[in-house]
């Protein structure tokens, strides 16, 4: 806060308002957990006048995400009843008992945020209804009020099941704020009324600096609180590289990423898999990228069947039809060795024709929970959910963004990703996003181990091995290549090329010098195993020439006088000259008799016990 105060200051009376207001930071339920897909927490919100109309209790308990109308659930979700009702966990909005509800206004809403409704197949918009009513949510200690909020008040809202069983959904959704600031509706006598959306009015209201946000989900499993910071975001929530998108989608203008690649690797120490990388996951049969929506409304990662298939194939988890989830076998040793190890699957996108970025999801954050009415008992399940589209848009929802902070701003139109940090992110850092912004700063990719360093469990490297992700850089890098270049946590294409080849120059040598030194070894034993085979052009003469007085003489090389020699000597066999009237013959060897021999016969040299 003290960053806004030293701004306004400094700048006195030209100050602009949007300059001088902070962020807004929104509370979380951290006492209740929701969905019968996660664990999940939500952001705490109260509808209507000073009596909140919610049915035992004052506040709804909602999931941040998507844009335009937010969807609540109303008391008839459960057909008037709240016996054994699931969705009165997180609060229902009973609209005949608030004074200042206006639901006299015409749309046609559409359950779900950023096609989520399409995702989950969620079925009940014919009994759904615009209504705008007084938002109220605590930022602190300070309580802000949003009168003609724009939601859908629900009395439906089943999602089917691949095996036809459905179920009531359980918790809302509060919409993040739209391109627009306001909302135009027509009501039944023809006349106009504005709806007020999230961001647009706090910022028409000098409440926050810019229409943005900046969303963290956080993990219930894992002991870490979700963040949620209208007019800004929490710094230390984004690590490393941000990615800057525009926002697409038409008049939803959602967050749409290009999915170029998925792998796993592990951060620090030993894999559990058979490889410390296992690349190439990505499969979606002759595409080479897939458009990604990133959807917190959603619960799981929707992937092409063959790339749920290629991760899962690594991992002890069975497909249950009736779900269309991966549950984990729990009796398996791998399991936890995974689910408690430093290993992640890592998702490269492209963010420009130059540049790729990756968001690494740790296997601890996917270690969640399917309970009832899913499934009968509690089962740890894999989130990763085979998904036909006939658009080609797939999502990736609160399972991926436990791992990674989604943020936008509005006014420009862009939208930020950045690898969110692990339970150790320390203190909070809310900064501001201007209006003007187009991208955000983030902390260090640096700290990211250590953030994680008391949630896992490193595994023993094996012998003779070194992590090459121990010295890794991050999550977030620039590529100029292609996907398979990509520089991640581990060793890009290029480096590990460059490596192999180094490798094989290396042994290329030692094979050299081992073949030299073998060669000179066996030329030493021939030499000394048997008489040399003398050359006269490489040596001098060996039998020394006799004189005219009858006397031995001396021979000179080529060399003339530098290298007089005698006779060649092996090192271990001195040769003898032999004294005679007559002329002399020299031995090859100490171990050979010497013969001599008079002017009409030479001498030879006989091998021992000859005659």
């Amino acid at each position: 806060m003290g960053r806004f105060i030293a701004t306004c200051f400094a700048l006195g009376g030209f100050a602009s308002r949007a300059a001088c207001v902070n962020p807004l930071q929104m509370t979380w339920n951290t006492d209740n957990y929701f969905g019968p897909d996660g664990p999940w927490q939500g952001v705490v919100i109260s509808v209507g006048d000073d009596h909140p109309p919610v049915i035992d209790g004052d506040s709804l308990t909602v999931y941040p995400g998507g844009a335009w109308e937010s969807v609540f659930l109303t008391n008839m979700i459960c057909n008037g009843t709240t016996s054994g009702c699931l969705p009165k966990k997180a609060g229902l909005y009973d609209n005949s008992k608030s004074a200042t509800a206006n639901y006299d206004v015409e749309l046609v809403p559409s359950l779900g945020e950023w096609g989520s409704d399409a995702a989950m197949n969620i079925t009940g918009a014919d009994d759904t209804s615009i209504i705008l009513d007084m938002l109220t949510f605590q930022s602190k200690a300070s309580n802000y009020h949003i009168p003609n909020f724009v939601f859908a008040a629900a009395n439906t809202s089943n999602a089917m099941l691949p095996n036809n069983n459905s179920y009531i959904t359980e918790v809302g959704l509060l919409a993040l704020g739209a391109p627009n600031l306001a909302q135009e509706f027509s009501e039944q006598n023809g006349s106009s009324i504005q709806g007020n959306l999230l961001t647009g009015w706090l910022k028409q209201n000098g409440s926050i600096p810019s229409s943005s946000w900046g969303l963290h989900i956080g993990s219930v499993t894992q002991g870490q609180e979700g963040s949620l910071t209208l007019g800004g975001y929490d710094q230390s929530r984004t690590l490393g590289m941000v990615g800057s998108f525009d926002l697409g989608g038409g008049t939803g203008a959602n967050p749409i990423v290009s999915l170029i690649d998925i792998s796993i690797g592990v951060q620090t120490g030993g894999s559990p898999f058979k490889s410390s990388s296992i690349e190439g996951l990505f499969q979606f049969g002759k595409n080479t990228s897939a458009s990604v929506t990133l959807n917190p409304a959603l619960p799981y990662m929707f992937l092409p069947q063959e790339t749920c298939d290629a991760i899962t194939q690594n991992l002890p988890v069975t497909y249950q039809s009736s779900s269309g989830l991966y549950t984990w076998n729990t009796n398996d040793p791998q399991y936890l060795r995974i689910v408690s190890s430093p290993a992640y699957i890592q998702f490269t996108f492209q963010q420009s024709a130059s540049i790729n970025m990756s968001i690494k999801v740790p296997f601890p954050l996917l270690n969640l929970t399917l309970d009832t009415p899913i499934l009968n008992n509690p089962t740890p399940y894999f989130p990763c959910k085979p998904y036909y589209t006939s658009d080609g848009n797939y999502f990736l929802g609160r399972a991926f963004l436990q791992a990674a902070f989604l943020g936008a701003n509005w006014e420009q139109g862009k939208f930020f990703l950045a690898q969110a940090p692990g339970p150790n992110s320390g203190p909070s850092q809310i900064t501001a996003i201007q209006s003007t912004d187009i991208t955000i700063t983030s902390n260090t990719i640096d700290t990211y181990t250590d953030s994680w360093s008391q949630k896992w469990t490193v595994l023993p490297l094996p012998p003779g091995t070194s992590n090459p992700n121990a010295n890794s850089t991050g999550t977030a890098v620039p590529n100029t290549t292609t996907k398979t270049s990509t520089q991640s946590s581990g060793l890009s294409t290029g480096a590990k090329a460059g490596i192999g080849i180094g490798i094989a120059a290396v042994v290329l040598i030692l094979l050299a010098v081992l073949a030299t030194c073998l060669f000179k070894r066996r030329r030493r034993r021939n030499n000394i195993s048997s008489p040399p085979q003398l050359r006269p052009h490489l040596f001098s003469h060996h039998e020394l020439p006799v004189g005219a007085d009858g006397t031995a003489g001396h021979y000179h090389n080529d060399y003339k006088d530098r290298y007089p020699i005698e006779t060649y000597q092996q090192p271990f066999h001195p040769v003898h000259e032999l004294d005679a009237p007559n002329a002399v013959h020299e031995t090859g060897d100490g171990s050979l008799p010497e013969m001599s021999a008079d002017r009409n016969s030479r001498g030879f040299l006989g091998s021992p016990g000859s005659s």
